[in-house]
């Protein structure tokens, strides 16, 4: 299959995007672009389409790999795959393509239990309604690697607010080596109540109908506490359009925090790069923003100051030019 995005895989800002979803086109993606030097300052244009049919043949057939954790099932109708949540962390192979939606629940009501981890691995997900990866469970985590070497999508078409890529009552993890392209219609790209969190090196790319990341923090790094356990964010993030914001971290408390302290990220045509309650730390990072349609950092509705902190070893452009403000 002819590789999504392979200037994206480098280029570090990111102006122009026009995407689309044709069921009727001849390829699965057609890309023109042009780029400079990385550090030149010269900006790069995307075109990017993507056929579902085409998708699907390239893809195949749906299969999963239960590495460690009880079977999954399908439904009757093949539209739904459902796990349930062990007491030990679940962890599953997804390849080829997927018409449906994953749900992951308690449906043992276990009052102790682990996350659940969903390898890509060469895997296509598509939905029309709802989320396409749900984790309905309000302890732990869904952990989304994109694993070395393979394109992995995951595609919402659906027209509500709800009809998001990635979902989750309380944290989100995107992690692995290999390129992750999320597409949403109307609903948010990953939106989880409390935690987002990516690390590991992969790329990921959103176009969203909604924010690209809305949850209550963003954290570049997995959070250990073991040094030797603790993996920080060497990816790059290309945020190539969000209808609204790039990240939403706000709450009806104004508790929203955003962390970068690592990492590679392009946001491009959103309202906002970065929306926020309490405070907006970068370090050791470069973020490059371009074609925003109101400040590039806002304040949450029930915020009551934003701190903004950037560190010398960091890089926050708008437009080429240097962001200075220190609080909102």
């Amino acid at each position: 299959m002819k590789k999504l995005l392979p200037l994206l895989l480098f280029a570090l800002f990111i102006t122009g995007c026009d995407l689309s979803i044709d069921n009727n086109s001849s390829k699965p993606t057609d890309l023109t672009s042009q780029t400079s030097n990385l550090n030149s300052g010269i900006t790069s244009t995307t075109n990017l389409e993507v056929n579902l049919d085409t998708l699907k043949s390239e893809y195949g057939a749906f299969s999963v790999v239960t590495e460690k954790g009880s079977e999954g099932k399908l439904s009757s109708d093949g539209k739904v795959f459902t796990i349930s949540v062990s007491t030990y962390k679940s962890s599953y192979i997804f390849s080829g393509y997927f018409d449906g939606k994953i749900i992951i629940n308690n449906a043992n009501n276990l009052t102790s239990y682990k996350g659940v981890k969903i390898a890509l691995s060469h895997a296509c997900f598509v939905n029309t309604s709802g989320s396409n990866i749900e984790y309905q469970v309000s302890g732990k985590n869904i952990e989304v690697v994109a694993k070395r070497d393979t394109e992995n999508y995951i595609i919402n078409t659906g027209e509500g607010y709800d009809d998001a890529a990635v979902t989750s009552e309380n944290n989100i993890e995107i992690d692995g080596n290999g390129i992750l392209n999320i597409i949403t219609s109307t609903g948010h790209a990953l939106r989880a109540e409390d935690t987002i969190r990516f690390y590991d090196s992969p790329v990921i790319n959103i176009s969203s109908g909604h924010d690209a990341i809305h949850a209550e923090k963003f954290i570049s790094n997995n959070e250990e506490t073991v040094e030797t356990d603790f993996v920080s964010f060497s990816g790059t993030l290309n945020i190539v359009s969000a209808i609204s914001q790039g990240f939403d971290c706000t709450t009806s408390l104004g508790t929203g925090t955003i962390e970068i302290t690592s990492g590679n990220y392009n946001i491009t045509h959103c309202e906002s790069a970065f929306k926020t309650d309490v405070s907006l730390n970068i370090s050791n990072a470069q973020v490059k923003a371009s074609n925003l349609t109101s400040d590039p950092v806002v304040r949450g509705d029930n915020s009551t100051g934003v701190t903004i902190q950037i560190s010398s070893n960091a890089i926050f452009l708008v437009d080429n030019i240097q962001y200075t403000k220190t609080n909102i």
